[in-house]
């Protein structure tokens, strides 16, 4: 009898044992599942830095688009600025060309005290003008003077012509009235780079000049000019 109740109380102390344990093996099951939240909380976390990120990145576009606008602006800006420039650029090309019609004839006196022309290219204009050499420059021209030969030996007809017109403007602007109708006649006096000089003959209706003449006198060189015949250089 006192073993069997020996052995009951053995078998009843091993129970007591073993209930403690499987309940530590529960609780250690269920510790482990709530250690599975933190997952959650790090796939929450993910989707935020996602969201971040394609803000940010929503941020740099909208950013870069600002500053291709402004670039764009810019380039325009500079754009119109170099259209001003070409405008301003053309309108001075208009006016030089202007001021350049305006000032193709000189008198014979300028152009050789520029040193457009040389003496020898003086004496040869005057001896032309002249028609030889008068008393008054026999001094001037050396004994074996040769004239500078005429290039080319005559003027072209369409070159008479534009002379003609330029000069015939210039008078008009300068007194309307008193040069209405006039008629302009060339006398060539050769061409010496690009000046062409000429023997300019002033026919004025209703004008007499009478006996108005005087000598023009150049480095020692003299010869007649009236109020209807001067002598002037045309530049090509």
């Amino acid at each position: 009898m006192k073993k069997v109740i020996t052995i009951f109380l053995l078998f009843i102390l091993s129970l007591a044992m073993l209930l403690p344990m499987g309940c530590k093996k529960f609780d250690v099951s269920v510790s482990g599942t709530e250690k599975e939240s933190p997952s959650v909380s790090n796939t929450e976390d993910s989707e935020k830095e996602k969201s971040s990120t394609a803000g940010d990145m929503s941020a740099d576009t909208t950013g870069n688009g600002s500053e291709n606008e402004s670039s764009s602006d810019t380039n325009d800006g500079d754009n119109s600025s170099e259209n001003d420039s070409s405008d301003s650029g053309t309108a001075n090309e208009d006016s030089s060309n202007t001021e350049e019609t305006e000032n193709r004839f000189y008198t014979l006196s300028e152009i050789y005290e520029s040193g457009e022309i040389s003496r020898q290219e003086l004496l040869s204009i005057i001896y032309y003008r002249n028609d030889g050499i008068p008393d008054f420059n026999e001094e001037q021209y050396p004994e074996d003077f040769v004239p500078t030969p005429k290039d080319p030996e005559e003027l072209d007809e369409s070159i008479v012509q534009e002379i003609a017109n330029a000069y015939t403007e210039q008078l008009l602007k300068e007194d309307a009235e008193l040069y209405a109708g006039v008629e302009v006649i060339l006398r060539y006096y050769g061409t010496y780079r690009d000046y062409i000089c000429i023997g300019m003959i002033l026919l004025i209706p209703d004008v007499a000049f009478g006996d108005m003449s005087w000598k023009e006198t150049i480095d020692g060189l003299s010869y007649w000019v009236t109020a209807d015949f001067i002598v002037i250089i045309y530049k090509k």
